[in-house]
């Protein structure tokens, strides 16, 4: 006898949207944007599962099903509706029940023209694009000018017209902004202006990058792959990317802003029981085209052991991280210190390496070798294993805590650059 095991369960998101005022919205538009993996690691990227292409509308009672979803998936849902704020609800697991949303009104006859930027998103086609996401990189108000979501909506998303609005709290210069949509490469649209026609933004299909983990000339499974931009300004950043190889060790990245530079690395937590991937620097090319990067081998890891140290013997307050980063990738491990003040780290790739402690009224003391003074943080090259890194820290206020100014560090032969190429050191 033959037994079958049964498909688990698809099941539908169920939900309600309702206005600030508790009253039922309908016809918004409830989409399902990105995904993630319950368990584990995927070598599908956020926006590539079949379910993301997925949306429903409310009916006159608020309510909206969106069926069959897969059950090993969390979603991100978006959540539009004409004279309203679009919402992001997150971490949405449709067999836990019922998702529920609620938008706040948006009036633009009462912000006033200053107050708000408008275009219009376009396919690689040239056609309208529905459910872009958009979100602010750099704004300047008639009070200041900077990143951050408090003086400008953190979020849009385009209409069935390809059309969006971002508002602000005080009359604007400008704002650029971030457009992300399935299936296309990110963009970056700068400076649109309040008093400026509607500016078209046109989406590309953008680059593929693939390439292949192995150890020893054989593939490596599931290990997970990061990439990320050289370019790490803040009004050109999109963000680091990471996916799980598939069982021959392959790993694809889809719509890739091309024709800058990128490090594609093997990510320090997957690795650690077989070795590193060092960063390598790739540079994609034209939208369409793809770069096979060939293979990234799994080298030697390296293990870094130490001890965070407090003046006059204190021990560590409970509940403090130390966080070990590299400098090319954007990949880091973060572990809570005992009150000793040890640590370990694994799985160490011959590269720069930061090192960042938060502890309250606390800074890296100036006796550290590695001490980056713009940052406080330690920096420096892991070349092998570091048996004992001594980290020493002053309390806040002390002269051993005190910062030479920028002026001060001009007068002086200390560069940032130089201590990143030293090995990473701490004190004797």
């Amino acid at each position: 006898m033959v037994v079958f095991a049964a498909e688990p369960t698809r099941p539908d998101l169920v939900g309600v949207v309702k206005g600030a005022d508790g009253a039922p919205i309908a016809g918004a538009t409830v989409m399902m944007d990105t995904a993630r993996v319950k368990h584990g690691h995927s070598p599908l990227c956020p926006s590539c599962y079949a379910d993301c292409a997925k949306s429903g509308r409310t009916d006159k009672e608020g309510r909206f099903r969106i069926a069959s979803l897969d059950p090993e998936l969390v979603f991100n849902v978006l959540v539009t509706a004409p004279h309203h704020r679009p919402v992001q609800v997150e971490k949405v697991d449709p067999a836990k029940g019922e998702m529920r949303a609620t938008l706040e009104p948006l009036d633009l006859a009462k912000l006033g023209r200053q107050r708000y930027v408008q275009g219009r998103v376009l396919d690689n086609k040239g056609k309208p694009l529905t459910g872009a996401v958009i979100s602010p990189r750099w704004f300047k108000t008639d009070k200041r000018e900077g990143l951050g979501f408090h003086d400008v909506d953190s979020l849009a998303v385009s209409d069935d017209e390809g059309k969006f609005t971002i508002t602000a709290k005080d009359p604007l210069e400008f704002v650029s902004l971030m457009v992300r949509s399935r299936g296309l490469a990110p963009r970056v649209a700068e400076k649109l202006k309040p008093d400026e026609e509607l500016r078209d933004i046109s989406m590309e299909v953008g680059a593929t990058i693939t390439g292949r983990v192995v150890k020893d000339g054989k593939p490596v499974p599931r290990a997970q792959v990061g990439l990320v931009q050289d370019n790490r300004d803040a009004t050109q950043f999109f963000g680091d990317q990471s996916i799980a190889c598939d069982e021959q060790g392959r790993f694809t990245f889809y719509n890739v802003h091309g024709e800058q530079p990128y490090f594609v690395y093997g990510m320090m937590d997957s690795l650690k029981d077989k070795g590193a991937v060092p960063a390598r620097v790739i540079q994609p090319g034209k939208t369409g085209s793809t770069l096979d990067v060939g293979d990234l081998p799994v080298i030697q890891a390296y293990t870094l052991k130490g001890r965070v140290i407090l003046p006059e013997g204190e021990k560590v307050p409970p509940g403090i991280k130390i966080m070990l980063g590299r400098e090319d990738a954007w990949d880091h491990q973060l572990l809570e210190l005992p009150a000793d003040g040890r640590f370990t780290f694994t799985g160490l790739s011959a590269e720069i390496h930061w090192l960042s402690v938060t502890l309250n009224g606390w800074s890296f003391a100036n006796e550290n070798a590695s001490l980056d003074l713009y940052n406080n943080q330690l920096v420096g090259r892991i070349q092998g294993d570091i048996p004992d890194l001594r980290v020493l820290m002053a309390k806040d206020g002390t002269p051993s805590a005190r910062r030479k100014t920028f002026a001060e560090l001009q007068k002086t032969q200390w560069s940032q650059t130089a201590i990143k190429e030293q090995p990473l050191r701490g004190v004797p």
